[in-house]
């Protein structure tokens, strides 16, 4: 343990003399002598030797808080009492508490920060903090400094976690008021996890610049081909917090420059379906007869001519197969559908013939069951007889057997419409 925080400390000890050499030459406009570079280095040693730092942080560690939702993230002026908590893991596939290796954030006085860093070195596969909150052998051994004590030490570092017996919130984070009872209510601060959000950020920086996406996206714009397919995400938002002092914001906040990318949490958009689902039956539930009613206007037409000669009643043959076109193309829109769904609670009442008919979940039946090819043709020249009624039923009304049946032989004869054949002879082309 005391080989990885020394290590941690030499980095930030490098990082502190280059910092004072940059503020000396900013400031007095010259580099400085080899005097003034060792007086630097001496006083960044002095400064970063293990008991030196380990003492004068344990004593500052007051001064920051860790949390998982720091309230600043809502807004930079909020101050609210520090929340700490980790959801149960569960692999549901999701990103949220829990499911993600435990991690924290410190809001606070903003030169104190590296403290985080510090409490989330690993030894032995636990961090820094874990250490000191279980008072391992490791971590009495590494931190019993001499006049002090690892106690002491202990005591004050796990300051950084003390949650406060009064929990208070801030007028300027998202209130809502949440009903538990008769005039009773909880009111709930909206806080976001950090944390969580960082994880995101870079999910999605490994999808959107991973070297793949790269390479490909540098294709496309060359105007060259590849198979594989560009991975990304879309409509995504980026929010900045704390402009220019990310660091104010919380440690996370810092690491990430202050921005974060927002998924979209907008309400579903119902698609909007060209055909319905039948509940008890598919003529009257899926087939909109006004869709239809340029057929039946053409089809009075030519009833009504009183010469019925052959090109009257081929005309009327290819307005009940113009007829049955249509009606095959919801058929087959509706079989795009998700197989089995004529199998769910809501189409119970739907007839076995039309289940064959309409899901392909039954698409063997469709070929060794003649019945439902009957009862569909039948149901079809009826629809289309009560279709009629309802746009003419001046003519409807002297229409009897004999026209359905007139019907019925039309409609076989159109199955299917590529080619005028029988039913008989191309029952492949429907099922």
């Amino acid at each position: 343990m005391k080989q990885i925080i020394e290590e941690f400390l030499n980095e930030r000890k490098d990082l502190r003399i280059k910092g004072k050499t940059k503020d000396f030459i900013k400031k007095e406009n010259k580099n400085p002598d080899e005097i003034e570079i060792q007086e630097i280095i001496n006083n960044a040693q002095i400064e970063f030797s293990f008991e030196n730092w380990i003492t004068s942080k344990s004593k500052n560690a007051y001064q920051i808080k860790i949390s998982t939702h720091p309230s600043k993230f809502s807004h930079p002026d909020a101050k609210t009492s520090n929340i700490y908590f980790f959801g149960t893991q569960k692999n549901d596939g999701f990103l949220r508490s829990g499911n993600i290796d435990s991690g924290f954030d410190v809001f606070g006085n903003a030169a104190q920060m590296d403290i985080l860093k510090f409490l989330n070195l690993y030894s032995n596969d636990k961090t820094i903090l874990d250490h000191i909150k279980n008072q391992s052998d490791e971590f009495k051994e590494v931190f019993n400094i001499e006049n002090i004590g690892f106690e002491k030490i202990r005591n004050d570092f796990l300051s950084v976690i003390e949650i406060s017996k009064s929990q208070y919130t801030s007028s300027k984070v998202k209130q809502i008021y949440f009903p538990i009872g008769k005039n009773k209510y909880h009111n709930l601060s909206i806080l976001t996890n950090s944390f969580i959000a960082s994880e995101l950020n870079n999910k999605v920086r490994e999808i959107k610049f991973s070297q793949q996406t790269k390479e490909l996206k540098k294709l496309r714009k060359n105007n060259q081909f590849s198979s594989q397919k560009i991975e990304d995400l879309l409509n995504l938002f980026k929010i900045s917090y704390g402009g220019s002092n990310a660091q104010n914001i919380s440690s996370i906040n810092a690491k990430n420059a202050g921005k974060f990318y927002l998924l979209p949490s907008l309400p579903p958009i119902l698609e909007k379906r060209d055909v319905r689902l039948p509940k008890n039956d598919f003529f009257h539930q899926s087939l909109n007869k006004y869709r239809f009613k340029f057929h039946f206007e053409q089809l009075e037409k030519f009833i009504q001519d009183k010469r019925n000669n052959k090109k009257i009643r081929d005309s009327i043959t290819d307005i009940i197969g113009s007829i049955t076109d249509d009606v095959i193309n919801v058929i087959y829109k509706i079989r795009d559908f998700k197989i089995g769904w004529s199998e769910e609670e809501n189409y119970k009442n739907l007839s076995k013939n039309q289940k064959i008919l309409l899901d392909n979940f039954h698409q063997e039946e469709r070929y060794s069951n003649d019945e439902f090819l009957d009862d569909f043709i039948n149901d079809l020249a009826r629809w289309i007889l009560k279709c009629y009624n309802k746009f003419y039923p001046d003519t409807a009304k002297n229409f009897g057997d004999d026209e359905l049946a007139g019907f019925e032989r039309r409609i076989n004869i159109n199955l299917p419409y590529e080619v005028k054949k029988s039913l008989n002879q191309d029952k492949e082309y429907f099922r």
